[in-house]
């Protein structure tokens, strides 16, 4: 059974079906090219960075200005 979280954390991302990090990046940076920022934060549970899966809680780090968009939580 897959346990889905409820509710992920401002510094985090909820990874949906049809995600990958840099669309990710575009929601939480508005700039694709940043994917590798979240690759290096998540290496620990993203075996390819052009690898991941539904119901993955990605940690979002700042963008280098101290800021992102926050949690971005959708439905499954």
């Amino acid at each position: 059974m897959l346990n889905v979280p409820i509710a992920v954390a401002e510094n985090q991302y909820l990874v949906t079906s049809g995600d990958f990090l840099s669309k990710i990046a575009e929601a939480v940076y508005s700039d694709p090219t940043m994917w590798h920022k979240i690759y290096k934060a998540n290496q620990g549970q993203i075996i390819e960075s052009n690898l991941v899966f539904p119901a993955q809680v990605l940690d979002i780090p700042a963008n280098g200005h101290g800021t992102h968009r926050g949690a971005i939580q959708r439905p499954l």
